[in-house]
């Protein structure tokens, strides 16, 4: 069966209070509440951070409980400065238990929203690792986003320690899912994923990610 074109566009969540959530959907990410209304007996707002979109993500007070069955909701930031950013807004938020992981294909801020669902902010790495991968992401490196030099240190050590455990590898799996292609990938990953580098070798790995940028 051949499906039409289509787009994921918003989701619907149900809250425990809607007037918590959507202080801090608003005043600590930055959504603007586009609408609001009962439906069925109960208050919802619409919040977006598009202003082509009337809302990209629907709340609804109805949950009852604390057992929440998001697994998360990401954000992704343009840039290693503006995931640094990030963590600078979480933190004068006060919003506790963040954790800092690698996944090597992304580097990713995790939370919670006041509800208990989990947050993810995340900038893309430049290269395709299989998946997961989820390690403790350099607290130096966290704190030194906005040094290129530091950034791009922390790809030369971490890429070939996930060729010599295996997890990289040339081409991608293709997703089914509706023939989608493969995960993005530069120049550089099909270099260090091709056998062009002995596995778990980091030899002329600094001129080809040179050559490739």
């Amino acid at each position: 069966m051949t499906l039409p074109k289509m787009r994921l566009a918003h989701m619907g969540i149900t809250v425990k209070n809607l007037c918590v959530m959507e202080a801090f959907y608003t005043e600590v990410l930055g959504f603007k509440a586009s609408d609001r209304g009962v439906a069925r007996g109960s208050p919802m707002v619409f919040l977006t951070r598009d202003p082509s979109d009337h809302h990209q993500i629907v709340f609804q007070e109805q949950r009852k409980t604390d057992e929440t069955t998001i697994n998360q909701i990401s954000f992704q930031l343009d840039d290693l400065s503006g995931l640094r950013e990030m963590r600078g807004v979480l933190f004068k938020a006060q919003v506790e238990e963040l954790k800092f992981v690698d996944h090597c294909v992304a580097c990713s801020i995790y939370c919670h929203d006041p509800d208990g669902n989990r947050l993810g902010f995340f900038v893309d790495g430049p290269f395709y690792v299989k998946q997961p991968m989820i390690q403790d992401l350099q607290k130096s490196l966290v704190l030194a986003y906005l040094n290129p030099a530091i950034a791009f240190n922390f790809w030369i050590k971490q890429i070939p320690q996930a060729i010599s455990r295996g997890r990289c590898a040339w081409p991608p799996p293709k997703l089914d899912c509706c023939g989608a292609l493969p995960p993005r990938v530069t120049r550089t990953a099909q270099y260090l994923n091709s056998g062009i580098l002995p596995t778990g070798s980091s030899t002329g790995l600094v001129s080809l990610l040179a050559a490739a940028s």
